[in-house]
């Protein structure tokens, strides 16, 4: 019997339904802290970088292109929290939907929507590889700026400090998505070597 079909005759049983019912109840929540935590630091950090690139009020002689490098940083902040919260409504809506009483076929539809909204945009992804390409390039220029009065330090602490976070967060997750595969590999390797055992 296809797994579809025993999910949807599991669904209808009382015991979980209930434990479902109860989960849909206590995920219905708006934001997490950690997401509105992000989106402020990410909103100010974006805030900042706007004003101090569009205006003169501080200046780095040494390197003018940083002032158009901050204008796009914030663009692209302020565009990915925009999707950010968008896809975060969507599963708030999503989770509010009564799916206890569905039928197979918008059973169906459910778990195809839900697996949807689970993974992330593909334009959010598209942006923080922007902002990554963007980090390199900030730290580069940044990186051979003597600290000194060339650079006034509103630009360059806050511009050096966002590049190394950003660049430290990705290495931090490309280890973290080698060490997920080489663990999944393993995993595999060991289901195949046990069904040729067995």
């Amino acid at each position: 019997m296809p797994s579809d079909i025993l999910d949807l005759e599991t669904l209808h049983t009382p015991e979980v339904k209930e434990n479902a019912i109860e989960t849909s109840r206590k995920s219905r929540k708006m934001f997490s802290f950690i997401f509105i935590l992000t989106t402020f630091l990410l909103l100010f950090s974006a805030t900042t970088f706007l004003i101090l690139g569009f205006t003169n009020y501080k200046s780095c002689s040494v390197e003018p292109r940083i002032h158009i490098w901050m204008i796009f940083v914030g663009v692209l902040l302020i565009s990915e929290r925009i999707i950010a919260i968008r896809s975060q409504l969507a599963r708030i809506n999503f989770r509010r939907k009564r799916f206890e009483y569905m039928n197979q076929e918008q059973w169906l539809a459910w778990k195809t929507e839900k697996r949807r909204l689970n993974s992330r945009p593909l334009s959010q992804g598209f942006l923080w590889l922007m902002l990554v390409l963007l980090s390199i390039i900030g730290f580069v220029w940044l990186f051979g700026i003597p600290v000194s009065d060339v650079c006034d330090d509103l630009i360059f602490y806050p511009s050096i400090a966002f590049c190394i976070c950003v660049l430290f967060s990705s290495f931090l997750a490309m280890i973290l998505c080698f060490c997920t595969c080489c663990c999944c590999n393993t995993i595999e390797k060991t289901k195949r070597s046990n069904k040729l055992e067995s």
